[in-house]
Formats: structure tokens, sequence, C-alpha cells
């Protein structure tokens, strides 16, 4: 019986959990008309974007250093989904975070994005 439960809490305690903190904040004060997506495949990752487009919202992922730039991405449209943008654009990792000496030994990173929708 100690053995299974020195397994069990062993491998509880050694594995890794992975999780993520989403934030938006709506930051047009105009109300913009826009509609929920389907699906975050629907949204785009513009990181340059070439259309005239209006900015509706910010995006705040929270998520340890070792994530994949995919993930973050996909996290990303899955919020601008909801928010009923088009695409995500100008992701930054936070510049709180680049101006502390010690953010290389910090577990958990910032990325800041812009949703948009475009214009006609």
């Amino acid at each position: 019986m100690k053995t299974i439960f020195l397994i069990v809490v062993s491998g509880l305690v050694l594995s890794s959990c992975s999780f993520y903190n989403i934030k938006s904040q709506q930051d047009s004060s105009e109300a913009v008309a826009t509609q929920q997506k389907k699906s975050f495949m629907d949204i785009e990752y513009a990181p340059e974007v070439t259309r005239s487009y209006q900015v509706i919202g910010t995006l705040r992922v929270k998520t340890e250093r070792n994530r994949d730039w995919d993930d973050v991405i996909r996290k990303m449209k899955m919020e601008a989904a909801v928010m009923g943008g088009d695409a995500v654009t100008d992701i930054i990792l936070d510049p709180e975070m680049r101006k502390d000496k010690n953010a290389n030994k910090k577990l958990r990173v910032d990325y800041i994005g812009q949703v948009i929708v475009y214009q006609p």
C-alpha cells in the first residue's frame, strides 16, 4: 500500500503541468460590430498587416517560458475568436519583463498582442 501511495505521490509531484493565463481587454471606445468566430482556425496571425484595420482589443498570455511559439499563437487565436477579431498582430514579450535583469531565470513569461478587425 505504501508503494502505491509513493508512486502516485511521486507521479503528481514530478509531472509537469502546463497552464496558461489569458486576459483580454477591449481597447476600442467605439462599439465595433463584430461576431464571435466559429473557430480559432478562422483567425490569422499577421506579423505584418498590409490592409486597413482597427484594433479592437489587447491580449495578454502568461505561460511557461519553455512553451512552443505555436501554442502561444493558438491560445491568442482562440481568445481573438471569442472577441470577434479577424487577426492577431504585434505580439511582443512584455516590456516589463525585458527590463528585468532576472527575466531569463523566470519560469513564466508574458506575451502581449493586438486583436484587429479588417476594414472593408
